[in-house]
Protein backbone atom coordinates (compact mmCIF):
# COMPACT_ATOMS: atom_id res chain seq x y z
CA UNK A 1 0.00 0.00 0.00
CA UNK A 2 2.80 2.43 0.84
CA UNK A 3 4.37 1.89 -2.59
CA UNK A 4 1.22 1.83 -4.70
CA UNK A 5 -0.90 4.45 -2.92
CA UNK A 6 1.66 6.81 -1.36
CA UNK A 7 4.60 6.36 -3.78
CA UNK A 8 6.99 5.47 -0.97
CA UNK A 9 10.27 3.87 -2.14
CA UNK A 10 10.24 0.07 -1.98
CA UNK A 11 13.03 -0.27 0.60
CA UNK A 12 11.48 2.31 2.93
CA UNK A 13 8.01 0.78 2.62
CA UNK A 14 9.39 -2.70 3.18
CA UNK A 15 11.31 -1.58 6.28
CA UNK A 16 8.24 0.17 7.68
CA UNK A 17 6.27 -3.03 7.15
CA UNK A 18 8.97 -5.03 8.92
CA UNK A 19 8.86 -2.71 11.95
CA UNK A 20 5.07 -2.85 12.22
CA UNK A 21 5.21 -6.59 11.67
CA UNK A 22 7.74 -6.93 14.49
CA UNK A 23 5.43 -5.24 16.99
CA UNK A 24 2.46 -7.38 15.98
CA UNK A 25 4.68 -10.46 15.90
CA UNK A 26 5.80 -9.96 19.52
CA UNK A 27 2.27 -9.69 20.84
CA UNK A 28 0.99 -12.69 18.86
CA UNK A 29 4.03 -14.85 19.57
CA UNK A 30 3.88 -14.11 23.29
CA UNK A 31 0.17 -14.79 23.63
CA UNK A 32 -0.59 -17.44 21.01
CA UNK A 33 2.44 -19.15 19.48
CA UNK A 34 4.63 -19.67 22.53
CA UNK A 35 2.06 -18.93 25.27
CA UNK A 36 4.86 -17.39 27.28
CA UNK A 37 4.69 -16.12 30.84
CA UNK A 38 8.34 -15.12 30.90
CA UNK A 39 8.83 -11.55 32.10
CA UNK A 40 8.84 -8.92 29.37
CA UNK A 41 12.20 -7.63 30.64
CA UNK A 42 13.72 -11.02 29.81
CA UNK A 43 12.03 -11.67 26.47
CA UNK A 44 11.84 -8.19 24.91
CA UNK A 45 15.61 -7.57 24.57
CA UNK A 46 16.09 -10.95 22.88
CA UNK A 47 13.05 -10.42 20.69
CA UNK A 48 14.31 -6.98 19.66
CA UNK A 49 17.67 -8.45 18.65
CA UNK A 50 15.89 -11.04 16.48
CA UNK A 51 13.58 -8.35 15.06
CA UNK A 52 16.50 -6.02 14.26
CA UNK A 53 18.26 -8.90 12.55
CA UNK A 54 15.08 -9.48 10.51
CA UNK A 55 14.77 -5.79 9.60
CA UNK A 56 18.39 -5.63 8.41
CA UNK A 57 18.02 -8.89 6.47
CA UNK A 58 14.73 -7.67 5.00
CA UNK A 59 16.46 -4.57 3.63
CA UNK A 60 19.44 -6.51 2.30
CA UNK A 61 17.32 -9.22 0.68
CA UNK A 62 14.93 -6.68 -0.86
CA UNK A 63 17.85 -4.70 -2.24
CA UNK A 64 19.39 -7.88 -3.63
CA UNK A 65 16.17 -9.17 -5.18
CA UNK A 66 14.92 -5.86 -6.61
CA UNK A 67 18.14 -4.05 -7.57
CA UNK A 68 20.56 -6.85 -8.41
CA UNK A 69 18.40 -9.77 -9.57
CA UNK A 70 15.59 -7.44 -10.80
CA UNK A 71 12.70 -9.47 -9.40
CA UNK A 72 9.44 -7.45 -9.14
CA UNK A 73 9.17 -6.04 -5.62
CA UNK A 74 5.97 -7.90 -4.69
CA UNK A 75 7.52 -11.26 -5.55
CA UNK A 76 10.75 -10.22 -3.82
CA UNK A 77 8.81 -9.28 -0.69
CA UNK A 78 6.97 -12.62 -0.68
CA UNK A 79 10.24 -14.56 -0.97
CA UNK A 80 11.89 -12.41 1.69
CA UNK A 81 8.95 -12.72 4.06
CA UNK A 82 8.80 -16.51 3.84
CA UNK A 83 12.55 -16.75 4.45
CA UNK A 84 12.50 -14.41 7.43
CA UNK A 85 9.37 -15.86 9.04
CA UNK A 86 11.04 -19.26 9.03
CA UNK A 87 14.33 -17.97 10.44
CA UNK A 88 12.82 -15.68 13.10
CA UNK A 89 10.35 -18.34 14.25
CA UNK A 90 13.27 -20.69 14.86
CA UNK A 91 15.33 -18.04 16.66
CA UNK A 92 12.41 -17.00 18.84
CA UNK A 93 11.56 -20.61 19.66
CA UNK A 94 15.07 -21.63 20.70
CA UNK A 95 16.19 -18.34 22.25
CA UNK A 96 13.75 -15.47 22.83
CA UNK A 97 10.85 -17.43 24.31
CA UNK A 98 12.81 -20.43 25.62
CA UNK A 99 11.74 -21.27 29.16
Amino acid sequence: MLVEVFSVRVLIASTAGAILGGIINYVLNRKMTFQSNIAHKTVVPKFIIVALFAIVMNGLLMKFFTEIVFIPYIIAQCITTVMLITITFGLNKVWSFKE
